[in-house]
């Protein structure tokens, strides 16, 4: 009884907690880190140069789809990109 209980809330807790930190806090932080600050900077150093942006995505697929949606809204002409998610 010992074993499975002491299973069965390691089991819990360690999914939960490496769910929750690397799905939600580490994307999200990855995703505003280096989409938002990282390409801003990128993108204002020259602003009279056609904006670009340099990010490792770290094939994150929240990364991958703001910087696409950045790039967008913001006029990016080039994105050099590595690590990008692929489906």
């Amino acid at each position: 009884m010992h074993t499975y209980i002491h299973t069965y809330i390691h089991t819990y807790i360690h999914t939960y907690i490496h769910t929750y930190i690397h799905t939600y806090i580490h994307t999200y932080i990855h995703t505003y880190i280096h989409t938002y600050i990282h390409t801003y900077i990128h993108t204002s150093i020259h602003p009279s140069i056609h904006p670009c942006a340099q990010i490792n995505l770290k094939h994150s697929r929240v990364a991958t789809a703001n910087l696409m949606k950045y790039a967008a809204d913001n006029k990016v002409d080039i994105i050099c990109k590595q690590e990008p998610y692929i489906n």
